[in-house]
């Protein structure tokens, strides 16, 4: 017996898909009942205490049947027939009409179990003999779209110390397409996943939810590798260019010659070090692009999102496309250090994360007359910067527990932007300046002072002042 307040209904059917688990999930909440039959994780047939939840009902609903058709089951199922026999013996309905009401009613079930906060569940074996037909419905779909109405804080969560992690396919990179759709932000997520990105860094943006779920359920399913530290890119590796108009993906699968032989590699692995130290020695080609991307940087907080991809006002859909593809096969944070440029490829990825979100807004029909309307006067409410400044601050503060000083003090930096009249923001990023390594202790005390005289009130603030003021004492020479 299991308690969903401890197990949430997401997590339990994912882990049943992982163990392969064949058998019955049985589940009460309140009145209601649910009985799932699985085969290897996989939902083959649902069962609900509510009459509408039935397999007849939905094929009436789906017209299908019809009300006298239903009059007709009923009076068989209680005679002692079992639903599906009494359905087939009307003889009304083609196997795949059947096949597809099943299903429907299966996953309806599965999505009304991922909304229980609360309940119990029990795990029964399979009974032999039951007449169960087999189109399975994949749980780990129904618990993504449930997890993706989780707040991004929560989903991280429940990743715990894996936050701070360098996450990769654990196999085959293709199970990962397979299990869940292909969208431009899963997609963008899907080309992060190569240990070289922490955790928390791609669960940002817009789409901060869907990457999340998207992660929990990669992770509960096995498919991740988890990498304390992240990848090196191999400095043997040069990209060959891909034609501007192909559409390989929504990310560029950057194609790639080596180097021929030891002295080929080292010297590969020279000149990367000296281009990365020395600027000066950027042929005129890396030159240009470093600039480029250091120009987009600069101009991010002044330029609209038709500016940056370089499109005009009223272009269509399938300009906005290929005017982000092309973007991206130059300016994706892995292709510019493939070329030689590590030492912008931080200032790339900002630059990218923001290509990537003029993409997607421009790409959604309402999400593009929103943001129009937004460049026409229509100001931003205080309310969406308080959410999004929350937001990063809930980010921050799992990993200030797990001890990520560090990598909290990118979430707070913002957060603080955003929101600098909000004491716990000011307070939790200097104490997070003090105890990262190394310590910015001058910059800690500021924002604590600023954190304390938001809030007078606190005492905390003035305690850490005093941490921070006897560790700056200590440090002045004499």
């Amino acid at each position: 017996m299991g308690d969903l307040a401890k197990t949430p209904a997401p997590l339990l059917i994912l882990g049943l898909r992982r163990e392969r688990f064949s058998g019955v999930l049985a589940v009460s909440q309140g009145a209601l009942r649910l009985r799932i039959s699985l085969e290897s994780g996989m939902a083959l047939r649902a069962e609900s205490s509510r009459p509408e939840d039935g397999l007849a009902e939905r094929l009436v609903t789906q017209g299908l049947l019809d009300e006298a058709d239903l009059g007709r089951i009923k009076a068989r199922c209680a005679a002692g027939d079992g639903e599906l026999k009494a359905i087939a013996q009307l003889r009304k309905l083609s196997p795949r009409d059947l096949v597809g009401g099943i299903r429907a009613a299966t996953q309806a079930c599965l999505q009304s179990l991922c909304g229980f906060t609360m309940g119990s569940f029990s795990l029964e074996p399979a009974a032999g003999g039951e007449d169960v037909p087999l189109v399975g419905v994949e749980p780990a779909g129904v618990a993504f779209e449930t997890l993706a109405r989780w707040r991004p804080h929560e989903l991280l969560d429940l990743l715990g110390d894996k936050v701070s992690a360098f996450p990769e396919p654990a196999d085959d990179p293709g199970a990962l397409e397979k299990l869940l759709p292909a969208t431009p932000d899963l997609d963008a997520l899907r080309a992060m996943l190569n240990g070289r990105m922490a955790t928390f860094a791609m669960v940002k943006g817009e789409h901060a939810a869907r990457a999340g779920a998207a992660l929990v359920v990669y992770d509960q399913l096995g498919l991740l590798a988890w990498q304390a530290t992240p990848r090196e890119a191999d400095p043997t590796l040069e990209p060959v260019e891909a034609e501007p108009e192909e559409e390989l993906a929504l990310l560029p699968e950057i194609e790639i010659a080596v180097a021929g032989g030891a002295d080929g590699a080292a010297a590969a692995q020279t000149r990367a070090r000296t281009e990365e130290a020395d600027p000066d020695h950027e042929d005129p080609a890396q030159r240009k692009l470093r600039e480029e991307v250091e120009g987009l940087l600069a101009r991010l907080s002044e330029i609209d999102h038709y500016e940056l991809l370089g499109v005009a006002r009223d272009v269509p859909p399938g300009k906005i496309k290929r005017a982000y593809l092309k973007l991206a096969k130059r300016l994706h944070p892995d292709a510019i250090a493939q070329k030689g440029l590590h030492q912008v490829k931080e200032a790339a990825t900002e630059v990218f994360a923001q290509i990537t979100r003029a993409h997607t807004t421009l790409s959604d029909p309402d999400a593009r007359r929103d943001y129009d309307a937004t460049l026409e006067g229509h100001a931003v409410e205080d309310a969406d910067r308080i959410a999004q400044a929350e937001m990063l601050y809930r980010k921050a503060e799992i990993l200030m527990k797990a001890g990520n000083f560090l990598g909290a003090v990118e979430f707070l930096e913002p957060s603080v932007e955003l929101w600098p009249e909000e004491a716990d923001y000011q307070g939790a990023l200097g104490w997070c300046l003090f105890k990262k390594s190394p310590p910015e202790l001058e910059r800690a005390s500021e924002h604590l002072e600023k954190a304390s005289a938001l809030a007078p009130q606190e005492p905390l603030w003035r305690q850490r002042i005093a941490v921070v003021e006897a560790e700056i004492g200590r440090s002045r020479p004499g």
